[in-house]
């Protein structure tokens, strides 16, 4: 079944102070193509299958063509697109327009915060940072209250211990009769 409606394509993006991160999240597409002036005017065009996307929108100020890049091949469109004005805050939209549209959504998997830009891990790996488990309790194996435990000596005797348990519930759960005094 084919479809002649244009759809607007899903969309993620984070930041850092000089640059924008987008992912167009459409695996598989074909035909696609990236319009992108210094004004900040982006335009998408693909296909996935029979069904045709595309976008258009002003990005929140300007940016600089000549250094921003774009890979067209894989699994989505990425998109890393570089701000001009870097010294500026953190942008507090990646539109011009004070809307919010159900396509465009934040990377949280790419997202740093403007205030620990500086201290983002080198590897990508999203929020997670292996170095913060101990601030969580974790990884710390010297304060571990293993020690703390009843340890069981012999594997019989836990079973034992149970029989005995078992034994006593049902003497507790018997029906209890009162002999007749003569």
């Amino acid at each position: 079944m084919e479809s002649s409606d244009v759809k607007f394509p899903d969309l993620k993006w984070a930041q850092r102070s000089d640059r924008l991160l987008v992912t167009i999240d459409l695996p598989g597409a074909k035909n696609t193509k990236i319009d992108l002036n210094p004004a900040g005017h982006l335009k998408f065009t693909g296909e996935v299958g029979p069904q045709k996307y595309a976008m258009e929108m002003d990005l929140y100020k300007e940016i600089i063509l000549e250094e921003s890049k774009w890979n067209l091949k894989g699994r989505n469109v990425i998109l890393n697109i570089v701000k001009k004005d870097q010294e500026d805050e953190y942008w507090p939209r990646i539109t011009k327009e004070k809307i919010k549209h159900p396509h465009i959504k934040i990377d949280w998997a790419k997202w740093v915060d403007e205030e620990e830009q500086n201290e983002a891990p080198a590897a990508d790996y999203g929020d997670f940072d292996p170095d913060k488990m101990n601030e969580f309790g974790m990884g710390d194996y010297e304060d571990s209250d293993d020690d703390e435990e009843e340890e069981v000596e012999d594997p019989k005797e836990a079973v034992a211990d149970l029989d005995d348990l078992d034994a006593e519930e049902e003497a507790d759960n018997a029906p209890k009769t009162q002999e007749a005094s003569a």
